[in-house]
């Protein structure tokens, strides 16, 4: 079985989906941004799906709409009103076109998505009027895959109600994705119509990345976890290896090079599309391949061709992954040995520095509470609260908490070859993550 499509396929990527009758894994393909004139356009991303689709007699299901709902947001508040039935039932006709096509050998379903409602101020809408024009596309379409005997997947009755209103449990974090709670009801929906059975793998825990507390530090960085409900890392990518995971993704890109017949020697810091003159589809691959890598959610706000070398996708990806309890046992590393590279001691600093929302507020009461309920006896606490303070630019007090961490009146006063480094950016009002921070200089949003 294949699923296809634009990003809201990604909400089943976070587990292993097998079929029962088959026993092969479900095929997940994201192509980007689609939009179903990229079909009439022949895009790389619709010729992708083509080959995809029109090459089995396998069960084949399209995810698309996200980003037409938008599209056509934006042509209502462009055209007058005559013209904007005419482009509606263009885009409908495109929709029929496709979909007779990509159902030449059957087994062909539509996922329909939510509707997009980003950045509504800017068309001056309500959810009201989005949802009213999203709604006539869809029922539209709808009606005629009903006479078609064209299969559609759409439980957004319980997931995106007509009025608009989300049921936040089955959205990622961004609002706009759906998550793997929602992905369950998609599946269950296809179960219906294909009599396929679903057995759905969770993430492997790799215990490895399980360390063991042996010191009071190591019990107390336990304690934090506990309460700010901390998670262990669980992504494939070991502390110490961010060389090997360079090394995978510089030998898939090299891959696709020879694939190409393109036979030129790349390192880590060559500009790889130049290499390549790889186009978006390729680009999304090579994207998609390293994020599973590290076994986070893709994130889409990025514009991914200024991430044109092997070093800056592996550090834009470690920089993006979210915190855990292994980033503070990293943190406490003093060190710098053949097996700890400091850059990527770095990272885990970074993800400590950059903690916002919800669980930032919980750590920082736990530590306020912790330093004025107890003694405090460790240095790494006040290390901590000084990263936090230099990533709010409060240098001043990042500077103090940084003395009161090497106060060696501690009983565990923190001990490290990052500190004079630390002192001297913050002394400087500069950010010491400046080395890590370059990469993401260019915010250019969802267009690949």
């Amino acid at each position: 079985m294949i699923i296809a499509g634009n990003s809201q396929v990604t909400m089943f990527k976070s587990r292993k989906i097998i079929s029962d009758k088959t026993k092969k894994n479900v095929s997940i393909y994201w192509v980007g941004p689609l939009t179903i004139d990229k079909f009439s356009n022949n895009h790389f991303s619709a010729q992708y799906i083509r080959q995809l689709f029109l090459n089995t007699d396998e069960w084949k299901f399209l995810s698309i709409g996200f980003h037409d709902y938008k599209i056509l947001i934006k042509a209502l508040t462009c055209l007058s009103h005559r013209d904007f039935i005419l482009f509606l039932n263009h885009m409908i006709q495109q929709y029929k076109e496709i979909f007779l096509e990509l159902n030449y050998k059957g087994k062909f379903g539509w996922l329909v998505n939510p509707q997009h409602r980003e950045n509504l101020e800017n068309y001056v809408l309500n959810d009201h009027e989005v949802s009213k024009w999203a709604y006539v596309l869809n029922d539209s379409i709808l009606g005629w895959c009903r006479i078609n005997q064209i299969n559609v997947i759409d439980p957004l009755n319980l997931i995106d109600n007509p009025i608009g209103l989300k049921n936040k449990e089955y959205f990622a974090t961004d609002g706009f994705h759906l998550n793997f709670l929602a992905a369950k009801i998609y599946l269950k929906k296809i179960e219906e119509i294909t009599g396929e059975k679903f057995i759905i793998n969770s993430k492997k825990e790799f215990r490895t990345h399980i360390l063991i507390p042996r010191t009071k530090t190591d019990y107390m960085i336990m304690t934090i976890a506990k309460e700010i409900d901390l998670q262990w890392d669980q992504t494939n990518i070991l502390f110490g290896e961010k060389e090997k995971f360079t090394q995978k993704i510089l030998l898939f890109v090299s891959k696709l090079l020879k694939q190409k017949d393109i036979f030129t020697t790349i390192n880590k810091h060559s500009d790889y599309i130049i290499a390549g003159q790889f186009n978006s589809m390729e680009l999304i691959k090579i994207y998609t391949y390293a994020t599973d890598l590290v076994g986070i959610d893709i994130n889409f706000d990025v514009y991914i061709r200024h991430l044109n070398t092997v070093e800056k996708l592996s550090s834009f990806l470690l920089i993006k992954k979210p915190l855990t309890i292994n980033d503070f046992f990293n943190s406490t590393i003093t060190d710098i040995t053949d097996d700890y590279n400091p850059t990527e001691i770095m990272f885990a600093d970074f993800r400590i520095a950059s903690i916002e929302g919800k669980l930032f507020n919980k750590f920082k009461n736990f530590l306020d509470n912790y330093l004025i309920n107890t003694k405090n006896e460790y240095g790494i606490i006040f290390f901590w609260l000084s990263l936090i303070e230099s990533h709010n630019n409060y240098y001043n007090k990042a500077l103090k908490n940084l003395q009161k961490a090497i106060d060696t009146s501690l009983p565990n006063p923190f001990v490290s070859s990052r500190i004079d480094y630390y002192e001297n950016c913050w002394k400087n009002k500069i950010s010491a993550f400046e080395p890590l921070l370059e990469i993401l200089r260019h915010k250019q949003l969802k267009n690949f």
